[in-house]
């Protein structure tokens, strides 16, 4: 008998924006948005370039990726009324239960 592990990362938050909407979320370096509907203003968190602050702004359409490679706050600003999978990265923790899972042994069965 074989088992398979949910493909849902327990991590992953939705969000529902309205038209016009904006909305500050804390996150982990290499997380991933995925914009599931509509339109969003993404602008990611302050980083040094030089010696300057600034800010990258990006807009993502329906099925649109990005994956955010430093942690902070970052602003979502909806377009068009539209929705956002927000999926952090995996810990080691759970990498580690993971693997556990996938190689332990399992009981005989008649």
């Amino acid at each position: 008998m074989s088992t398979t592990l949910p493909d849902r990362n327990p991590a992953s938050r939705g969000f529902t924006l309205a038209a016009g909407e904006q909305r500050m979320l804390r996150v982990a370096a290499g997380s991933r948005c995925r914009v599931t509907r509509g339109e969003l203003r993404l602008t990611e968190p302050a980083r040094w370039l030089g010696e300057r602050v600034v800010r990258l702004d990006r807009v993502l359409g329906e099925g649109a990726e990005h994956v955010l490679e430093q942690a902070g706050w970052v602003t979502l600003q909806a377009l068009t009324d539209g929705s956002l999978l927000l999926e952090a990265p995996a810990s080691l923790a759970s990498t580690v239960r993971g693997a556990w899972r996938a190689i332990r042994p399992r009981p005989a069965t008649s």
